[in-house]
């Protein structure tokens, strides 16, 4: 609480930029996106600018309207949902880990079945944490997290297979 209240009053005596406010400060303008959420044309590793805007009630230096960068998110055509329903039907054969592109802990999981039902029961918490991922690194298209209010301030919470979450 103490780190709270000095940062607030440091944050008063020497200002910041408007550009430096936290995502939840800012309003930032939706680019068209594709269907993975994506702004059109977006590529893994490229950048695009979003013009953001800080809220009324905020005092910072600088113009309150600005253009900043984003990197764009490597999303290819792996279904969370179905990376899901296959470790709750045939994890435990490791179909799920051959469907994100991990062979070897398939076929560790397909021999021991499934690590005696415990790397199953492990999967699942990883999968549902969003720690596991596609092999090639990149995200779920439809993972829950995806979810925006906008393109530039997601709505961060654990993904939940019967509802939607609310802030």
């Amino acid at each position: 609480m103490r780190i709270l209240l000095f940062l607030t009053l440091l944050i008063a005596v020497f200002g910041f930029e408007c550009r430096d406010s936290l995502p939840e400060q800012m309003m930032c303008a939706n680019p068209a996106v594709n269907e993975y959420q994506q702004p059109d044309n977006c590529r893994f590793g490229d950048v695009y600018n979003a013009t953001c805007t800080t809220f009324s009630g905020l005092t910072c230096d600088g113009p309150t309207t600005f253009t900043i960068e984003r990197e764009c998110v490597y999303i290819t055509g792996k279904s969370f949902y179905t990376a899901l329903v296959l470790n709750a039907l045939l994890g435990w054969l490791g179909v799920d880990r051959f469907y994100l592109g991990y062979p070897t802990l398939g076929f560790i999981k397909l021999f021991t079945f499934g690590g005696f039902f415990v790397f199953n029961i492990f999967d699942t918490i990883l999968l549902l944490l969003g720690i596991t991922r596609p092999a090639d690194g990149s995200h779920f298209y439809n993972y829950p997290i995806m979810k925006r209010a906008s393109i530039d301030r997601p709505q961060l919470y654990l993904p939940l297979v019967f509802g939607e979450a609310t802030e």
